[in-house]
């Protein structure tokens, strides 16, 4: 077991290894993640989504956009150890989007909701754009073009997370034009890089 799983209850413990279940289940039907053994999803998928915890503020109603979820990653997890912070997850593909709300049902989460749609499109809805508190998304893209995606979905003092490995200072130049670009500021850059949106313009 990795070892920021030791922060989590018990009940929240049951809830992680059920999901890392029913992604090794689902990835025998179709492809979820290249990962392939209970090791890799706990060690790589659900650690890495632990790790965002500490940054994600403990306040009730706290709304939170992930786009590009995939499997659910990492906002399943983060909805499994903030219950009182509403998860909206996204994603372009269906099938992955119908794991995920299997996946809510299963794992009794009632702050969590699945979006099948691509962000870029979903940015423009009334309901959504603007609306956030916290956006969350693995940087499995470069950083500029992530930040284009995840700024419009932010209110104003809204914040995003991106964590990003290898690689994270090459794009830091090109990311930071277009983060101030969309009217936003770089609070952060480490292996962790926050982006603090101080304010979306079109």
């Amino acid at each position: 077991m990795p070892e920021c799983w030791h922060d989590v209850t018990p009940e929240q413990a049951d809830q992680l290894a059920a999901f890392r279940d029913l992604i090794l289940e689902w990835n025998r039907k179709f492809n979820l993640t290249a990962l392939r053994d209970s090791e890799s999803i706990e060690g790589r998928l659900i650690a890495e989504s632990l790790r965002l915890a500490p940054f994600v503020p403990k306040r009730s109603g706290l709304r939170t956009i992930d786009i590009g979820t995939g499997a659910g990653i990492p906002g399943l997890p983060l909805a499994i150890l903030r219950p009182d912070t509403h998860f909206t997850l996204v994603d372009a593909t269906g099938k992955k989007v119908r794991f995920i709300e299997m996946a809510i049902g299963e794992l009794g989460l009632s702050n969590v909701t699945a979006i099948h749609d691509r962000s870029e499109l979903l940015a423009h809805d009334p309901g959504h754009r603007e609306h956030y508190d916290l956006g969350v998304a693995r940087a499995v893209t470069q950083l500029a073009a992530l930040a284009e995606f995840m700024l419009p979905f932010l209110r104003v003092g809204g914040q995003a997370l991106l964590p990003k490995g290898d690689g994270l200072s090459a794009e830091l130049t090109l990311a930071q034009t277009a983060i101030e670009i969309l009217g936003g500021t770089l609070k952060s850059a480490d292996l962790l890089s926050q982006v603090s949106c101080c304010g979306v313009t079109r």
